[in-house]
């Protein structure tokens, strides 16, 4: 298992040897973040926007509440670190300030780019930077989103309940909780099994088709089926029984309310009345919407989600949500730069190598792990 581990990406390690050109995918994926991003700027300045009642609004804020968004953001940081950090550790030593800093570089890159290739980043630079397999990692981060996906889709089917003017939301969202309970279900209970059923699947058409035994195993073999399979085994729950668990489940609610104390304290330095509740589902929406193609810094993006989720919503008042957004995008522009190239530093890593393990990976070019 930790050869397969290890050796996934040997043959693709030197950056100097990848190739230059732009897959497909990645082409579509910049410009549809492009367009997102050009239609939700445009949008935005000429329906909700305006200089002079955002400078009013500004003079008006309060900056005690606005310490405290700044505040609760960071610490929602800080606790997705901890809890990635700890899931790895359950299967390989990971120092806790050695996570935190991947995950600083994560956050950071998938703010710069589109798709979030930051997830994929942290694979590669804890794996160059501090020998974690990738199988271990790929685990990490497969269990770390399904249990946050599960609390955020309980919170967001609680909208329709606590004022948001989205009908039929709680009904809608039933079929993705029931989706991610099956996939959860899959990876934590029966992924080693499905995946040993599709081995003996693919075995038993291969020999239909003539494959000699010695070709069929070099076939079975492959990094790629070793890779999934060891990853599989990893997300078992018997890596997670008991108290760890527990653990992470609570580290995922407790990520989400600071998000929600950090959208609470924004709102609430504006003048704009919701409840706690309210802004944590909230978060969840954000949560859902930025994994959607965005442009660099998430221009546009940034500023027209929360006038969805807050004006059309709540009903809130759009030019002073607009002021909160613009707000919100510039103090999480400053956080995120800072903290990740700080962490950058700390790695010994440069923007201008991560921009390339970006987008020059094996698995962001769409090709074999």
């Amino acid at each position: 298992m930790e050869t397969a581990c290890n050796d996934i990406h040997q043959q693709d390690a030197p950056l100097a040897g990848l190739p230059q050109e732009t897959s497909g995918w990645r082409k579509l994926a910049r410009i549809s973040g492009w367009l997102i991003g050009a239609a939700a700027s445009y949008i935005f300045l000429k329906y909700y926007f305006d200089w002079t009642f955002f400078c009013s609004n500004i003079s008006k804020a309060d900056w005690t509440l606005l310490s405290g968004f700044v505040g609760a953001y960071i610490l929602g940081l800080l606790v997705r670190a901890v809890r990635w950090t700890f899931m790895v550790r359950c299967h390989q030593p990971l120092s806790w300030i050695q996570g935190y800093h991947v995950i600083m570089i994560s956050n950071f890159v998938n703010f710069l780019f589109p798709v979030r290739l930051g997830e994929i980043l942290k694979l590669v630079i804890v794996k160059k930077s501090f020998g974690i397999n990738y199988c271990s990692s790929t685990a990490a981060s497969i269990i770390e989103k399904l249990t946050l996906f599960l609390i955020i889709v309980v919170f967001l089917s609680l909208a329709p309940f606590v004022g948001y003017h989205f009908s039929d939301w709680s009904a809608k969202f039933l079929p993705f909780l029931g989706l991610l309970l099956f996939v959860s279900a899959i990876f934590l209970f029966f992924g080693t099994s499905f995946i040993a059923w599709n081995k003996k699947i693919i075995e038993s058409f291969l020999k239909k088709r003539g494959i000699g035994e010695d070709r069929l195993q070099r076939i079975l073999a492959n990094n790629l089926l070793k890779y999934i399979e060891d990853t599989m085994s990893q997300c078992h729950y018997s890596s997670y029984s008991g108290w760890r668990f527990l653990w992470i489940a609570v580290m995922g609610f407790s990520a989400l309310a600071l998000d929600g104390i950090a959208n609470y304290c924004l709102l609430s330095a504006f003048g704009l009345q919701l409840t706690l509740l309210q802004a944590m589902i909230a978060a969840s929406f954000f949560n859902m919407l930025f994994l959607l193609p965005s442009p660099p810094a998430q221009v546009g993006t940034a500023e027209m989600f929360p006038i969805v989720i807050y004006t059309a919503g709540l009903k809130l008042s759009g030019p002073v949500v607009a002021s909160s957004a613009i707000v919100c995008h510039m103090l999480s522009v400053v956080i995120l730069a800072l903290l990740g190239l700080v962490s950058l530093y700390a790695v010994g890593l440069r923007i201008s190598t991560v921009a390339k393990m970006a987008y020059q990976s094996p698995i962001s070019r769409g090709g074999n792990i």
